[in-house]
């Protein structure tokens, strides 16, 4: 029918029609269930991002560098604020030792796969880095008992002190690039069966800017006070390629 073919595009190839009511508003009632409707704010900040994706031929993966609106000289480094918030996670990790095992692991994971590098190590690679702006979040955990890493860090990028800005306030957004939801459930309604998939880590196949790996940097107790740098893109933020 037209209207399961209307709702299967590929929403990365839907050309943009821009809202006449919404004036660049983040919500509006109008558009908000349109698919191919992105507002002028949406349209402006994707062009940026797509300028900000690099491809590197020798080690065959996908680069990005972040682009930030005019409060990005604002943004703290947090490390203080940081540091004092992760002194009371260790304090709450103590009385939930399983807890803290399944997460000492997953985090030795993303070391070992370089996902985590020690700010050392970052800064001998890319030495210009150690002039650039930085920023550091707090670390916190999430646990699913259906999957097979039951314990895994989540990065709060969301974290501000003292009416800062946080990194998720300057980061350019964009669009989703996902169907609405209405739209999704009704697709999913229009089949007797219906099937999914996922890409295993599929965010962190993408290695970021050294620029943008500074301002995403954790503080984590192994073998002493760490400072780390994460190197590729993580879910949590507002990055959106």
């Amino acid at each position: 029918s037209k209207w399961l073919q209307y709702h299967q595009l590929d929403p990365t190839k839907i050309l943009p029609q821009l809202c006449r009511d919404c004036r660049g508003k983040p919500e509006c009632s109008a558009c908000k269930l349109q698919l191919t409707t992105k507002t002028e704010l949406q349209i402006f900040e994707e062009s940026k991002l797509e300028d900000g994706i690099s491809y590197d031929e020798n080690q065959r993966r996908f680069y990005f560098k972040n682009c930030f609106s005019s409060e990005f000289d604002d943004l703290p480094t947090y490390k203080s604020d940081v540091l004092t918030y992760m002194r009371g996670f260790e304090q709450r990790m103590k009385k939930k030792p399983q807890i803290l095992e399944g997460l000492n692991k997953s985090i030795q994971k993303n070391i070992n796969q370089e996902k985590w590098q020690y700010e050392s190590q970052v800064f001998a690679n890319h030495p210009e880095m150690v002039s650039m702006k930085e920023s550091f979040a707090p670390l916190n955990f999430a646990q699913k008992e259906s999957n097979i890493t039951k314990v895994r860090p989540v990065i709060n990028f969301s974290f501000k002190q003292n009416g800062k800005p946080a990194l998720n306030d300057v980061c350019f957004k964009g669009s989703s690039l996902n169907h609405k939801i209405a739209d999704i459930l009704l697709r999913i309604r229009s089949f007797k069966w219906y099937g999914q998939s996922d890409i295993d880590d599929f965010y962190n196949q993408i290695r970021v800017h050294p620029e943008t790996a500074n301002l995403s940097k954790i503080l984590f107790k192994k073998e002493g006070l760490g400072s780390f740098s994460y190197t590729h893109l993580t879910l949590p933020t507002k990055r959106i390629v």
